[in-house]
């Protein structure tokens, strides 16, 4: 990401996303891989933690970066033309929501998977 949006401004066009952006995204992908990394490898819980309050700590996150979402989209103050949405949405929260949504449906899936596992044996 930050290697394109160095091509694109070597180019002499404008990036469309802001330059925090582009540095919180990549910081944000590269976070997501490593999470999903270790639920496949079946590391993501501490030995001692308790599982549940981390669910309900991720689940308070994913709704408290929805609320300015919903509170620009309901204010109906998006337009449908390319700029003025990146510009009308906060789109840190968007990303963080997407890596929320990435990670607790591997979450889903890994606890399907070692069910499933568990009922075959």
């Amino acid at each position: 990401l930050l290697a394109a949006e160095s091509l694109w401004t070597m180019s002499g066009n404008g990036f469309p996303l802001p330059d925090y952006l582009v540095f919180f995204s990549t910081i944000i992908i590269g976070l997501t891989v490593m999470c999903a990394y270790f639920i496949w490898k079946g590391v993501y819980w501490g030995i001692n933690n308790n599982p549940k309050r981390y669910i309900v700590v991720m689940i308070l996150a994913f709704l408290l970066n929805l609320i300015p979402i919903f509170s620009v989209v309901s204010n109906g103050k998006t337009e449908l033309n390319g700029a003025s949405v990146m510009e009308s949405l906060p789109m840190m929260n968007v990303i963080v929501v997407l890596m929320l949504m990435v990670v607790g449906g591997e979450l889903l899936i890994k606890h399907f998977i070692d069910k499933a596992k568990t009922e075959g044996d």
